[in-house]
């Protein structure tokens, strides 16, 4: 009896600390009017509680399926967004020829005033917006330029610059070798 007692107590604590501690209060959990969540499918965000913090319609697609700290939309005119778990903006996210851009190296490329910078997962600013063009990181170095020409072929874009040179994920400037 004593145990079954013990038992009981750590199951509510534990169920207690994971509905109220930290992580949870963060949490954004995505929701669709369709029983498949695909690109298109009217989507929003509720919290642990049920509460609504993004209303379903009002982007046309939410990526992100649990938002601990972040979450990707897209709106309207298909642009990709990075909004905090209050709903409000924290900078535009790079959209590559497949979509949202992805992590890479731990980071992925975000855009604030036209200019191209890198956040983390928890959408934490690592090297801030300053860039014409970026390529994603690979093995912890990245190509980047202060000018550069997007061209458009079809439904692909490509970068031409004649000033690249590497950052590492710190965004310092090192040889590439």
């Amino acid at each position: 009896m004593k145990n079954a007692f013990f038992f009981f107590v750590f199951v509510i604590t534990g169920a207690f600390s994971m509905a109220y501690g930290q992580q949870s209060q963060d949490s954004l959990f995505r929701i669709c009017t369709e029983e498949i969540c695909e690109l298109g499918s009217p989507s929003g965000y509720i919290n642990q509680h049920g509460d609504t913090i993004i209303s379903i319609g009002r982007y046309f697609y939410c990526y992100t399926d649990t938002a601990d700290k972040m979450a990707i939309v897209q709106d309207t005119n298909g642009q990709c967004l990075a909004l905090d778990n209050l709903g409000k903006l924290l900078f535009y996210v790079y959209w590559s020829d497949m979509g949202p851009d992805r992590l890479s190296d731990g980071l992925f490329r975000i855009i604030v005033n036209n200019k191209i910078g890198f956040a983390n997962a928890e959408g934490k600013v690592i090297i801030k917006p300053q860039f014409a063009c970026a390529n994603q990181f690979n093995d912890g170095k990245a190509q980047v330029t202060y000018d550069c020409e997007l061209m458009s072929s079809g439904e692909h874009t490509s970068m031409k610059s004649s000033t690249w040179f590497t950052i590492n994920t710190y965004g310092e400037r090192i040889s590439s070798k």
